[in-house]
């Protein structure tokens, strides 16, 4: 029955909807999962944000999935701790192993600087999740 199919696609769950496993078409990452480029791509999430406007309707899609989802906000905040320093005494460490070896290192970092830059930040931010 058509109202019962309605009623359904109207009532569906994000447990329902697989848009975890929607494949990306465009860009150097077609081919690839929402899920495996926000677990594996943090540099094109943070292109992906820091781009606006947005004119590709797939990307825009990334984003809500990303922001708007239950497992989209789990799977972006886990992959953020994949992130690796560039610089500095934990250079090549992820921020998952800072965080686990070094857990006072934010508060070390921020005494000594107004501004902890960009990674760091982004260390701080994603380390706020778990505070």
């Amino acid at each position: 029955d058509n109202a019962d199919e309605e009623e359904k696609e109207e009532g569906d769950t994000e447990e329902d909807s697989p848009i975890g496993d929607t494949i990306l078409c465009v860009s150097r990452h077609a081919g690839k999962t929402f899920r495996d480029i926000a677990i594996n791509e943090p540099g094109f999430v943070r292109w992906v944000r820091n781009r606006e406007p947005l004119r590709c309707s797939e990307l825009q899609a990334l984003l809500v999935w990303l922001d708007e989802t239950d497992e989209g906000r789990v799977v972006s905040r886990e992959s953020k701790g994949n992130e690796v320093f560039g610089y500095g005494q934990h250079r090549g460490k992820t921020f998952s192993q800072v965080a686990q070896r070094d857990p006072s290192y934010h508060k070390r970092y921020l005494a000594m600087q107004p501004d902890p830059g960009p990674v760091v930040d982004r260390y701080i931010a994603w380390l706020g999740d778990f505070l």
